[in-house]
């Protein structure tokens, strides 16, 4: 064979060509789970629920998905039963209907039949599978004759679908199954609201919960979350630091402190960094007629009476944050006396009693005295020593 011909420029630019053909076709590839569904009239009420609820915008983030959705009837069914389900739980319901991995039909038919598949859904992203690990795991199981089955990893649960279409897909980025029947996200039917679920979870905010509920704060925050809410929950702990119990106030002033420890608004853990002396208005400020801001630069809170870092997030699930404090919020509008006390305290000029000078007369007798003693004891010479330190005594008392 000749020598190669040598390789000329477009020969050269072929592979950048191509690079660049994967780069346009990879971003070709995005999609619009909100656009797909709008194909499809038997989804509109899941499409209306994904956009509302945030959930879409969390679908089209990500790749490699497979969406189950539910017929417009079976959803209305389940939403009709469950009319007192909070905007949290519905978010966590469609998070449990997305699995983190791209399956067409013909993968789920070629899954093992002697066991289940373990797959993870979009709830594990938000943090909650605090308990077992398996509260954000779906199984599948590929049946021969009943099908692909599809159920909760946790024992005992109820809520088993069965896929029965292929709807479609795009790409390998998103696939549509749907199933006949909602999956069911443990705590979705918990009656009390997922705030204070949340915060028995960890338990150390037994006295925060307690006062919520006593209060009557806890129905006003699961009627509110729809709307946004960010909570700042003390600890156990920071109550027990407080002079007085919170049960010794007036109830209506336990209640302003409950709702002083709510922003009205969802706030990410980001959203707070860049805020600088900003006057936040807390649930309590909106229901009083004036005061009750909270200060806020970055992580740190100011009330006017005490300082808090923001502690450890707790949840944050758009529409809802909750972070842990270490210290109670005490809003200045509520405890000005204590901070009147303790300015005083600060300024207040520490009493120092008075020594009196002794007089030339008491030096002199104290001076002959300690002269007879050292002259018995040590001689004329230990007496010499003691009159030059009563000396230098005599002149810096003077």
């Amino acid at each position: 064979m000749g020598p190669g011909k040598p390789m000329g420029r477009g020969t050269t630019l072929l592979p950048l060509l191509i690079t660049w053909c994967f780069m346009v076709a990879s971003v070709q590839s995005t999609f619009d789970i909100t656009a797909i569904l709008d194909g499809y009239p038997n989804f509109i009420v899941l499409n209306r629920l994904l956009s509302s609820s945030g959930i879409a915008a969390e679908i089209n983030a990500r790749r490699s998905l497979t969406l189950l959705v539910v017929s417009d009837d079976t959803l209305n069914a389940f939403i009709n039963s469950n009319q007192n389900a909070d905007a949290v739980k519905v978010a966590d319901l469609l998070r449990f209907h997305v699995l983190l991995q791209f399956f067409s039909m013909d993968q789920l038919k070629a899954l093992p039949t002697t066991n289940f598949s373990s797959i993870t859904t979009l709830l594990q992203t938000t943090g909650k599978a605090i308990y077992s690990g398996k509260e954000s795991v779906l199984n599948i199981y590929n049946t021969l004759q009943d099908g692909i089955l599809i159920g909760p990893a946790l024992p005992g649960a109820s809520s088993n679908a069965t896929i029965v279409a292929n709807i479609t897909s795009s790409g390998f980025d998103i696939s549509i199954m749907q199933i006949n029947n909602v999956l069911i996200p443990v705590g979705f039917s918990i009656n009390g609201g997922d705030l204070a679920q949340v915060l028995t979870g960890f338990y150390h905010y037994n006295t925060f919960i307690r006062l919520l509920n006593a209060t009557g704060v806890t129905d006003a925050l699961a009627a509110m979350q729809g709307q946004g809410l960010t909570v700042f929950a003390p600890t156990d702990a920071a109550f027990s630091a407080l002079s007085k119990p919170v049960e010794s106030l007036p109830e209506d002033e336990q209640k302003q402190l409950m709702e002083y420890h709510v922003i009205e608004s969802y706030l990410s853990l980001d959203s707070f960094k860049p805020l600088v002396d900003s006057h936040l208005q807390t649930l309590a400020a909106t229901l009083a007629t004036k005061g009750y801001k909270l200060n806020v630069t970055g992580l740190f809170l100011q009330t006017g009476i005490v300082n808090v870092t923001i502690g450890d997030v707790l949840e944050d699930t758009n529409p809802v944050a909750m972070y842990s404090v270490d210290t109670v919020l005490l809003p200045e509008d509520l405890f000005a006396n204590l901070q009147h006390k303790r300015t005083e305290n600060k300024t207040r000029i520490p009493h120092i009693p008075h020594i009196p000078t002794p007089s030339p007369q008491t030096i002199n007798d104290t001076i002959t005295q300690a002269l007879s003693a050292c002259a018995v004891l040590t001689g004329s010479s230990g007496s010499a020593l003691v009159l030059l330190l009563s000396v230098v005594f005599l002149t810096t008392a003077m």
